[in-house]
């Protein structure tokens, strides 16, 4: 079981079917339209109305229907910065990072990010700063509770170094 409502592994579907006085006659199950015999394992992504029929003996029927979400897959993250690249892998300048999610099946939720292994903020929108190497961690979250991590070294240095002329001697 995922977030509201859907499942993120494939489901199994399975119906009992009970008649105290004539007993059961016929049952049938169909998902999304087309029939089914059960037990059945619903392997793809996607949502499902699965509608679930009985006949006594007697003649009376009932038929009752569930709808099923399933979303197996992770979204998909798209992370893009900007700041002045410098030599060696090295920023001379802050960077700005923007972080965009798409998800085929339930749809983007949040996204969170975190730096030098701090707390996570809820964001998709954020700036390192400050002289030194720095871990820069993103995750996104599908309405399913499905989530994609991507993790990230970078290097900022926003100091020119300083010259001392200790020769020639006033």
């Amino acid at each position: 079981q995922g977030d509201h409502g859907w499942y993120v592994s494939a489901v199994d579907v399975l119906a009992s079917f009970t008649d105290a006085t004539s007993g059961v006659s016929s049952t049938s199950t169909l998902i999304n339209g087309s029939a089914y015999f059960l037990p059945d394992t619903i392997t793809e992504d996607g949502e499902y109305v699965i509608l679930f029929n009985a006949t006594d003996k007697a003649g009376n029927s009932v038929s009752q229907y569930v709808i099923m979400k399933i979303d197996k897959t992770q979204p998909v993250m798209n992370v893009s910065k900007t700041g002045t690249p410098g030599d060696r892998g090295w920023h001379t300048s802050n960077i700005d990072f923007h972080v965009t999610a798409t998800d085929a099946t339930s749809g983007p939720q949040y996204g969170e990010y975190r730096i030098d292994d701090g707390i996570w903020r809820v964001g998709m929108t954020f700036t390192v700063s400050g002289d030194g190497t720095h871990t820069v961690e993103c995750r996104v979250f599908d309405q399913a509770g499905n989530v994609a991590i991507q993790s990230e070294t970078l290097k900022i240095d926003t100091t020119a170094p300083m010259t001392v002329f200790s020769s020639p001697a006033p």
